[in-house]
């Protein structure tokens, strides 16, 4: 394997551990001579396994195969680690090598102990392969690729070694596989212990296959979709604790989800809520170690109260039909929660839709507010009339709270408007705050006299706006401003701070902490109020997904999120204390410690205008400087970055573990940027994205002479399939080119997504399409379909009310009249994102075999999957 050495030291692999490449002879067929072995291992027969069982069988070397002593799907041991076997004898792995003939040679003839005997062994794969599998013994073996079983021969073979073959097909992608084999013995049996494995392939793959006996990998789609994830963090009133929330979509296509408790101070697994206890919606209580979730049985919903020091679990309510969410009251002593009421159902199945919102399902819901005590248990109605309530904040006392509701107003963007009230919880009378567009969230001082708001720039009356005056701001460009209470006066805070605003938390009376969009990162900052001044706060983490803040006690926190090239890590945030961002949990680091990740490297260029557009690179593990790579670029071109997170939907690092350099782009009009580089978006649609990405991509190639001019290929997934789709239309200097959910035609889009109006009371601002013709026709690459000469892989997922599925339809229509390279794949019953496990791993694998038929010449991958 070349650059062996260089990968061995870098992953720290014991020395004793033995490498070989094995180059392809003229048939194609190599024998795997190396592996690393446990055992032979004494097997002990199950009392009674003379007698039948109820089926007439008795226990035999089938069932000793069948049964899995160890744990396949997690074992990767180093060599002369060792294994605790039965009564504690303690195992090494050792390695072993196959004799001049291929022959691994196991153990002599002269125990009679059932043994059994496990061996692994990796394989390297530079592309992707077909080829046949064979193991020969005489014995009962069992053979797992990649933690899947390919072969099972459960009896004894009579005639010999060379005859005993056991035979399947594989499938290998590029990258590391593992193989595990299980050789079981009876105790009857006289002879050596042997096999022989080799593999064969076609003529047609002209590849080197390398082998080795230490546990290494690169980044493949076990990493990206099958390994546990943390969903939720957050840290108890007093500080002292905190739950991680995980998820485990597993490759049975199971799923199972639980709650682990950990201490703050280090860490530790203190209790898991696991094994059919279904815990969903969990929230600390604001006081004391108690927290609150929901269970859900035929329908209805019940809140739940479970007090970790005496260990007793109260139901707070039961039987709620339709529960939409619920919180604390500040003083812990109410939950205020929402249910949905659905509207009268249309019998005749013809239905009169009675407003543009009313086309989506959700809104023939009402959601109206309740109370309920939790020490008396009386519960309270909050809120009804025509219109649904939503709850905005909780006052800091407990007895007030701030609820909206949401009025249709197609005079004004964005079609929509708030009126916020404030309800006294004593007697139940409201007062009316103000009313507001573009606004996102409200959140209470803790003195309770002023509260956060967090919105678009053009909120109270453009109050946020920094712009030149005749601009258009982008409303996504999330701003933030203090709103008084007793004198009604709007502050902007963020007017001169270019981060986006994602979330801000507000934990001292003169601190917030904001947690926002900062160029392709989400960094934290620590705002002063008196001082109007920010704040970085070092975090080590590129792409924070959340922080939470304990009620009691506001100098302990704590916060998540990855990296480009780290999974989720869980840091402290703990103020007035050397260690503010200490690494409190690495729940990934189990799964990732023999990944070899993607180097990754900022590249930046000028556009036109001599605006720094940023980017990055993603370079594959092997990386050889001295090679040519395919090149795979990506962006969204729409408003919003690339984050710096680390899997997701597009990801790069998987891709660049397929052999790719991989280039990310930031183009014009993203948000974190600051609001003129924002505001490009507005009324953008392909005037300046395609012209940026292509001369962004001219100048990458002629920066970096390893990628190959002749094999890129460019992907976008929404807003960036748009961007895809458009930017062929202009040139031709892709290979390859795939759009996800892309907008082919945007007064098709405008009028027919669910929110494709709404997304256009921002994206167009004032343009429409009865009177911008040319603005939303000379923009859609429906229109322009002839001048497309780039392969194009569309996907989309046939449910998606967003980008309805008939904007790839139309393009892939009219592609094919045009005789031109295009292929369309429909993932079933999905929405704009595929999150189906089976759906989204053959739609992952699709993507790259498209690439690889393209850029690389290696179209058999592709054509296995279709």
């Amino acid at each position: 394997m070349s650059g062996n050495k260089t990968i061995l030291k870098d992953i720290c692999v014991i020395l004793l551990a033995i490498l070989i490449t094995n180059t392809l002879s003229a048939k194609n067929s190599i024998m795997l001579e190396n592996w690393l072995k446990a055992g032979p291992l004494e097997i002990k027969e199950p009392v009674f396994s003379d007698e039948t069982d109820l089926r007439g069988n008795v226990w035999d070397l089938a069932d000793m195969l069948e049964f899995d002593y160890l744990d396949i799907q997690n074992i990767e041991p180093d060599p002369n680690s060792k294994i605790n076997w039965f009564n504690n004898q303690p195992v090494n792995w050792k390695i072993t090598t196959a004799n001049p003939d291929g022959i691994i040679q196991l153990s002599s003839n002269s125990s009679n102990r059932s043994e059994v005997t496990y061996l692994i062994n990796y394989l390297q794969s530079e592309r992707w392969i077909k080829g046949d599998l064979s193991i020969k013994s005489k014995l009962p073996v069992k053979v797992w690729v990649d933690d899947q079983e390919v072969i099972k021969k459960d009896s004894l073979d009579t005639r010999s070694s060379a005859k005993a073959e056991a035979k399947t097909s594989v499938k290998l992608e590029k990258g590391i596989h593992k193989v595990v084999i299980k050789l079981c013995k009876p105790g009857n049996y006289r002879e050596d212990v042997q096999f022989t494995a080799s593999l064969e392939m076609d003529d047609k793959y002209q590849v080197s296959i390398n082998t080795f006996v230490e546990p290494f990998e690169y980044m493949d789609i076990e990493h990206l979709l099958y390994v546990p994830k943390v969903e939720k963090v957050a840290i108890s009133a007093e500080g002292n604790l905190f739950a991680v929330q995980k998820k485990h979509i597993k490759n049975s296509g199971n799923t199972e989800s639980w709650i682990e408790i950990r201490n703050y101070a280090d860490g530790s697994l203190m209790q898991t809520y696991r094994g059919g206890m279904n815990l969903k919606n969990f929230k600390w209580a604001p006081q004391g170690d108690k927290f609150a979730y929901t269970t859900k049985e035929d329908e209805k919903s019940s809140i739940w109260q479970y007090n970790i020091e005496s260990g007793k679990t109260t139901r707070i309510v039961e039987d709620i039909e339709k529960l939409d969410s619920y919180q604390w009251t500040k003083d812990g002593e109410n939950l205020i929660y929402s249910v949905k009421f659905k509207h009268p159902e249309e019998k005749t199945g013809v239905r009169r839709v009675k407003s543009l919102e009313d086309r989506q399902p959700a809104n023939r819901y009402d959601h109206y507010l309740y109370r309920v005590n939790i020490k008396k248990g009386y519960k309270q109605r909050l809120t009804a009339g025509k219109l649904s309530t939503k709850l905005d904040a909780l006052s800091p006392d407990g007895e007030k709270l701030i609820f909206s509701r949401h009025h249709i107003d197609y005079d004004k963007r964005p079609f929509s408007y708030n009126t916020h009230y404030v309800l006294n919880l004593k007697d139940l009378t409201i007062d009316s705050l103000f009313t507001t567009r573009w606004m996102n969230t409200i959140q209470w001082s803790p003195e309770g006299d002023k509260l956060l708001i967090t919105g678009g720039p053009s909120m109270f009356n453009r109050a946020g706006v920094n712009l030149p005056k005749g601009e258009v701001p982008n409303e996504y460009d999330t701003q933030a401003y203090i709103y008084d209470l007793s004198s009604s006066k709007v502050k902007p805070i963020s007017l001169s701070f270019a981060p986006s605003i994602n979330k801000g938390q507000w934990i001292e009376n003169d601190k917030i902490i904001f947690l926002a969009l900062d160029r392709s990162q989400v960094n934290l900052f620590e705002y002063n109020v008196s001082k109007n001044t920010y704040v970085g706060i070092e975090s080590n983490i590129e792409s924070i997904e959340d922080l939470d803040f304990a009620q009691q006690n506001n100098n302990n926190g704590i916060y998540y999120g990855t990296s480009a090239n780290s999974p989720i890590k869980i840091n402290k945030l703990k103020f007035g204390w050397r260690g503010a961002n200490e690494l409190l949990l690495d729940p990934m680091q189990k799964y990732y410690k023999n990944v070899e990740l993607s180097r990754i490297k900022r590249w930046t260029f000028n556009n036109k205008d001599g605006i720094e557009i940023e980017g990055r690179v993603y370079y594959p593990p092997e990386f050889d400087r001295t090679k040519k790579y395919p090149c795979i670029v990506y962006y969204y071109g729409g408003t919003s970055p690339v984050s710096r997170s680390f899997d997701g939907r597009y990801p790069k690092n998987y891709w660049a573990a397929n052999g790719y350099i991989v280039y990310v782009m930031q183009p014009s009009g993203a948000t974190g940027f600051g609001q003129e580089f924002s505001a490009k978006h507005v009324n953008e649609w392909g005037s300046i994205v395609p012209e940026e990405i292509i001369r962004g991509v001219q100048k990458f190639i002629d920066g970096h002479p390893f990628v190959d001019k002749n094999k890129l290929g460019c992907i976008g997934a929404s807003y960036g399939g748009f961007t895809t789709e458009e930017l062929i239309t202009r040139t031709d200097m892709f290979s390859a080119a795939v759009s996800h959910a892309g907008i082919s035609s945007i007064p098709g889009y405008w009028g027919e997504g669910y929110w494709g109006y709404e997304y256009g009371a921002v994206a167009n601002a004032t343009k429409y399409p009865w009177r911008d013709t040319d603005f939303f026709i000379d923009n859609s690459a429906y229109f322009d379909a002839e001048k497309i000469e780039t392969p194009l892989l569309l996907t989309h997922g046939t449910d998606d009310h967003n980008v309805p599925p008939g904007q790839s339809i139309q393009l892939y229509t009219a592609l094919k009249i045009l005789g031109k390279e295009v292929e369309l794949i429909e993932c079933t019953d999905q929405r704009h994102w595929i999150m189906e496990p089976k759906q989204r791993e053959k739609w992952t694998k699709s993507i790259v075999a498209w690439f690889d038929k393209w850029l690389k010449a290696q179209p058999e991958w592709w054509n296995d999957l279709y």
